[in-house]
Formats: structure tokens, sequence, C-alpha cells
């Protein structure tokens, strides 16, 4: 059936990815260590580019230039925090069970069969490697785009080979994370149907955009080249496209970029205030240069002064001799006396000014990010209801970006398995299977009075069981569910047990006149 994406072009795919803002450009500099940026990041005293020496001027500044990358730490503490851990993940029918219904012998056979391919292809392809890439690829661009595809290399005339199982099929599936630039999924206005693009250059050096969309129940791979499709593939992925985009707030704005750009200028001139400290600059008045006397090539028989630095160092002995003032009196001048030599120079700044610069600067970059329980966490001052807080903060800031990883992961588990039940010869055979997916956050090492907090926060409603059993690091959230509700159970049963002894014990005493029941009437 006719769809909104039929007459794409290389050119009309390519004005469907989304423009990178000139921001997201700097942060990704910034990212990935560039924080000079062509003296566009600088933002200390500069001479106009109109100057004479003003190129002269800019190069020093750049020999001088310090940095600290904070904005590549606040990234990666924030993406480790998401993802650092490895997301739990299972499969389950997507029909609702009764209560205590299970799974019947042929359900639980497909769902054995798909967890063990999926956790072999899972650990080969690394793709918790390339999880994490996209998410911190998604904190700073505000979007990441994968794809799964099938290395042309296994494609034997345009035909891809039955396979003999399903871990099998799997082995010819890759997922790749894209550069945000080549990739995007959107939406057809008019439709509302979604379309992957990815852009890119073969080998040929010719332009060509892959293109995904649904057509009907098929989802379709479509290669184009100038305006020709040069191929087309459907395949049934439960509504599944072959690539995906998943969105996160930036995480690097313009407010951490002038902050990073200020505390560059703080450590760099920390740095020239060391080199004046160290190298002190001295400036003489009223002194003669020490200087010899030496015949004067070009007037034969007559002297010429050659001037020489001072020679100055340990064990050295250095005498200033002012200057001569002189008085002419007819042709005679003489020198009436000498002025009086003084060395001045100036002392550096204390630094002080700017090490309580930096540390304020950086504290208000964690904080920007909801990050300053790193900051607080050896601050004997910071109280521990602060540390507290900003531990709570931290783990709350982190719940957008573990919605989008459970999005992501949920399309690789859902969409990979029915790529490659589809290669094996068994298309739709996993349909009644759907992908649960559970993200455990990492918030770091752990106090016992930080974990009591959390479990304070736990019982007062403000997180969540999954999410509080995450937080404080246990491995499998839904075993530890089990266990605990095989343990609740138990305790029932046992204090049921109890009870119930405890009756029948009173009972046979009430029976055996051992005791009164307090409602016999009197003789």
């Amino acid at each position: 059936m006719p769809t909104a994406f039929d007459n794409l072009s290389v050119e009309a795919a390519k004005k469907r990815l989304p423009t990178t803002p000139e921001a997201v450009k700097s942060a990704v500099l910034f990212r990935d260590g560039d924080h000079w940026q062509g003296g566009a990041a600088w933002t200390g005293p500069a001479p106009a580019s109109t100057d004479k020496g003003a190129t002269e001027v800019m190069t020093r500044i750049q020999r001088e230039f310090v940095s600290s990358n904070v904005i590549a730490e606040v990234i990666e503490r924030h993406a480790n925090g998401a993802v650092g851990r490895e997301p739990q993940w299972s499969y389950a029918l997507r029909r609702p069970l009764l209560e205590e219904e299970q799974p019947n012998t042929q359900e639980q056979a497909l769902l054995d069969e798909a967890e063990a391919a999926m956790t072999s292809w899972w650990d080969q392809r690394n793709v918790l490697g390339i999880l994490q890439e996209s998410i911190a690829t998604a904190v700073v661009h505000g979007r990441a785009v994968l794809r799964l595809f099938v290395p042309p290399a296994v494609v034997e005339g345009g035909v891809i080979q039955r396979q003999p199982s399903l871990a099998d099929a799997l082995n010819l599936i890759w997922l790749d994370g894209l550069s945000p630039e080549q990739a995007g999924v959107s939406r057809d206005t008019a439709t509302m149907q979604a379309c992957g693009v990815y852009v890119y250059t073969n080998d040929a050096k010719q332009e060509v955009a892959e293109v995904t969309f649904l057509d009907g129940l098929d989802t379709v791979m479509r290669t184009l080249e100038g305006e020709a499709v040069t191929g087309e593939t459907r395949l049934p992925l439960m509504g599944h496209l072959l690539m995906i985009e998943i969105t996160c707030k930036p995480l690097i704005g313009l407010p951490m970029q002038q902050m990073q750009k200020a505390l560059n200028m703080t450590l760099t001139m920390l740095q020239h205030n060391i080199v004046i400290s160290g190298f002190v600059e001295r400036v003489m008045t009223n002194a003669q240069m020490p200087f010899d006397e030496v015949d004067d090539p070009t007037n034969p028989g007559k002297k010429t002064r050659v001037y020489r630095p001072y020679d100055i160092g340990p064990g050295k002995t250095t005498n200033l001799v002012g200057l001569p003032m002189r008085e002419k009196d007819g042709q005679i001048e003489r020198i009436t006396g000498y002025t009086t030599p003084s060395v001045q120079w100036r002392d550096p700044v204390p630094v002080g000014t700017f090490i309580d610069t930096d540390a304020a600067i950086y504290s208000r970059m964690l904080k920007e990010c909801k990050q300053l329980h790193a900051l607080l966490s050896g601050d004997a001052v910071a109280s521990g209801e602060s540390r507290k807080q900003a531990l709570l903060d931290f783990a709350m800031s982190l719940g957008p970006t573990a919605t989008a990883l459970k999005q992501l992961v949920r399309w690789v588990l859902e969409a990979a398995l029915a790529l490659a039940a589809h290669f094996a010869g068994r298309a739709q055979a996993f349909d009644s299977l759907r992908a649960d997916v559970t993200p455990r956050l990492w918030l770091g090492s752990l106090s016992s009075e930080e974990r009591n907090f959390l479990l304070a926060a736990y019982e007062k409603g403000a997180i969540s069981h999954d999410l509080f059993l995450s937080l404080i690091e246990v491995e499998d959230v839904d075993a530890e569910k089990a266990r605990i509700a095989a343990e609740q159970e138990e305790k029932q049963a046992r204090s049921a047990r109890s009870l119930g002894a405890a009756l029948a014990m009173q009972q046979a005493r009430l029976d055996s006149g051992a005791a009164s029941t307090g409602l016999e009437q009197p003789q």
C-alpha cells in the first residue's frame, strides 16, 4: 500500500535529518577535549582581531592555556549512573496470565530458547558497551540513533540463506550506534508514520541513504542512490523499525559551557601567576646597563660601548651604577653627578584567589548537573542531610535517562529476535513474547547511612521498590523480589502455625479443666 516515503530520494531523505545546534557542536568539542576551539572558548582578555600582533598574542595565550575537562567528567558520571551496570532483562508472554497461572510447556520452551540465544548474542556483540556509548551520546546531543543490520558479505545474490537455528541467525545480525549528524528517526506530519534515515558515503564515493518504515505489517528497508531505489527488503518485525532514536534532555547546555570556560580561564591565570612567582620580572630604573668598551670598527681610534645583561644568580655580586647627570658649560660637557638606581618588581596575586574561584565554579557545575553528591561525599563541612539530598537529586535525575534506556533495550531484544526468527525460517514464531527490562542505576559506593536514607525514602513513597533495590546494588531485582515474597509467605505460614498450635493447646487445657474460660457460673 502507498506510504508517505515511497518517492524519497537521497536529498529528500537528508532533509529529514535534524540540524545539529551550534551549542551541541561546542559541547561535543568540550567533551572530546578541545577546550580552546580556535580561541572561541577563551573568555579572558584578548586583543582585537585587527590589532597589530593579535595572532602572536593569541598564540602565547594558547601556549599557556590550561583546562580541566569537567564536562567529560559529568557526562561519564551520568552515563555510568544510568547504564554502568548491565540492565536486567528477560522475555515474558504478551498475553495476560491469570493469578497463579504459569506459561504452558510450549510457551516456556519459546521463552527459554529466546533468552538463551539472545544472552549469547548480547555478550558476543558487546551490547552493553554500545548502550553506554549511546547514552553518553544522547546526554550531549539530546538524542542517539542505533540500527540493526546485516553485513553485505553474508548476503548472497540479494538473498540471505535460511539459517539452521535461532543462534545461527543471530550471528548474522549486528548492532551499530550511528552519528546523530548522519541518522535520525522522524514522523511524517500528515500521516504520523515513522521513518528512519541513515545517510553515508559508500566505497565508490557515492552518497547512499538507507530508509526504514512500516508498510502495513511489514518493516521496509530501502536503499537509495540519487533518485533511484537500489534495494528493498520487507521483514516481519512486530512493528519495529530497523532503527531507533532515543531522546534525552541535553546535560551540557549553555550554562555548563559558560562555567567550563570560566574554570579554564581561572586555571590559566593560576598557571600564569605561578610563572610570575617563580620567574620574577624585575624593572630597573635610573641604572646603567653593564658594558664593555671595544674598538669601534666604523671609527678607527675610537671606542664604542657594547652593553651586556646583568650577571645575576647564586654567588653573584651585581653593582648598579646610576646614569650620569651631565651639564654643559660652553663647549665643555662635564658630569655633575649620578642618579640613584633602583630595582622594582610586582608581587604575584595570592593563589588563594584562583583556588577559591576554581572550587566555586566546580561546585556550581556539579550542582547544575545534579551531581553535587560527588563533591559533598568527601566534604567534612557539609551536613549529612545535604549529602543525602544531593544523592537523591542525582538518583532522580537519572530517571528520564533510565526510561530512554529501557525503550532502547526493549527494541534491541524484540527487533533482533524477530529478525533472527525470520532468517531461521520461523517468522513470527516469537511474536507472543515481549521484553521486560529493568535498568539498574548505580550511585557509586554507598555508606550505611546513605542506604538507610534510601530505605526511608522508599518507605515514605519517594522512590519505588524496584528503584530502591536497584540503588542499593541488588544484582537481580526480580529474583530478590521473589525471595522477599517467599520469605513473607513463609513468615505468615509460621505465624499461622504458631497461632494454631497455641489455640489447640489452650483448647486442650479447657477440655481437661486445667484452664478456665472465665464464663463459668458460680455454684
